[in-house]
Formats: C-alpha cells, sequence, structure tokens
C-alpha cells in the first residue's frame, strides 16, 4: 500500500512545511495539507548547501522575511489546542531573532524567538499579559546548524535541541487570545519592523499536536543526515 505525505507519522496533524526546494522565485510552496501561500520579502537568498539541499538565507539588513497572509493562515491560529513548530537554524547572529509568529506581544496569538543568549523563547499573548519558556542558553551557536522545536500540551511548553529536552525556565501557559486577523511570518515578529531573523534557515514547520519527545529525536536522527 503506497503511503502518501500526509500519512506518514511524522506529517499527522501537519499544518505547515517549506520544505524550500524550489531554489527560485519567491514563493515558497508549503508541503502541508492546507498549501498556505508563503512569500519570500526582500531577498532571503536561495541556497544550495554541499549536500544538494536548499536552504534559504536571511539577511537581517534586508530586511529579509517569509509572510502568509491572515486570509490564508487562521489553521496556525492556536488558542485552545495543542500545538508545535520544529526548524533547522545556522544563525549569523542572535539576539531577539524571530523563527515564526503568528500573533502580537501581549495582545494575542503566539511567537517563537531566539534571545541574546543563544535561547530559545516561546511566547503565548493576552490582552497585558503573556507566559515565556525559555530554553537552555547557548543552545543556537552562530554558524553552527541546530535542529530546534517546541511542543505545547495544554499549559506545558517544552523546548527541544537536536531532538533532546533543552526546556530551563517553564511557564504556566494561557491560551492565546485568537490571532486570526494577524499574517503569519518566518524570521521576523507580527510588527513586520523588528526581531529579523539573521542567518541559513530550512523547513519551519508548525503541527496541530503535540509532538512527543520521541518524535523530536525521531525527526532530528532522520534529518541530520540529509
Amino acid at each position: 500500500m503506497v503511503r502518501g505525505f500526509d500519512h506518514l507519522q511524522y506529517n499527522m496533524e501537519l499544518v505547515l512545511s517549506l520544505r524550500m526546494e524550489e531554489g527560485v522565485g519567491t514563493l515558497c510552496f508549503d508541503w502541508s495539507k492546507p498549501h498556505h501561500v508563503v512569500t519570500l520579502v526582500n531577498t532571503p537568498a536561495w541556497t544550495n548547501l554541499a549536500n544538494d539541499l536548499t536552504v534559504l538565507d536571511f539577511d537581517a539588513a534586508g530586511p529579509d522575511h517569509l509572510i502568509s497572509a491572515a486570509a490564508g493562515c487562521t489553521d496556525l491560529d492556536f488558542t485552545t489546542g495543542a500545538f508545535s513548530g520544529a526548524c533547522w537554524v545556522r544563525a549569523d547572529a542572535l539576539g531577539n531573532r524571530n523563527i515564526m509568529t503568528h500573533g502580537v506581544d501581549v495582545t494575542d496569538g503566539w511567537y517563537w524567538w531566539i534571545d541574546g543568549t543563544g535561547a530559545m523563547r516561546l511566547v503565548t499573548n493576552q490582552a497585558a499579559a503573556s507566559q515565556t519558556t525559555i530554553g537552555s542558553a547557548g543552545d543556537i551557536v552562530v554558524g553552527t546548524w541546530r535542529f530546534i522545536g517546541f511542543s505545547r500540551d495544554g499549559a506545558s511548553v517544552t523546548m527541544y535541541t537536536n531532538g533532546a529536552d533543552a526546556t530551563v525556565t517553564p511557564a504556566v501557559h494561557i491560551n492565546p487570545v485568537t490571532a486570526a486577523a494577524r499574517n503569519f511570518y518566518v524570521g521576523v515578529n507580527n510588527a513586520a519592523g523588528a526581531g529579523w531573523y539573521d542567518g541559513d534557515l530550512w523547513n519551519p514547520r508548525v503541527w496541530g499536536r503535540a509532538l512527543t519527545a520521541v518524535e523530536h529525536a525521531g525527526i532530528f536522527e532522520m534529518e541530520r543526515t540529509y
């Protein structure tokens, strides 16, 4: 029996997967079932690695980012439900570097970013409030590929680096306020005016479920050989 992309274990409830296989142009095809329209803004550079994998190189001076318009990305608007994210990064700089954003700080939605210590932060937002779970300082190293991820399940968020639990400061998360009217961004915060990611990035993904520790580790082990 032939199993389709959507039926593979790791792809169950996958709602965003930007594999970056185009290598040219201003659109990034979404391999997940929703097939979001994702557009390159300014000039993220299509870059071929030595192993023939194609990635996007973001320049904060551009400033480069990706966008999916609000009307087409309501399935990335998580409130009460579990969700997860993952991405390969090779940062050129640290400090307020946004990976994925669907919301505004202390207003609505959620966002995932890298701070100046090289730690990940996952933030959920409500009116005049937010909760932040923080990963391990030094996890993201300039010039080094890292597979990073998170899983949100109820009030709990767990951070992962190279498939291992990297959570250092967990928060008790409250359901985000809906951000259905917001655009979805890769590489910048929702205001599209700060927090630019700087470096290479491959296959940002989002799931509408909480990936287990075994799944984060399994994806890392599978993809580290690419």
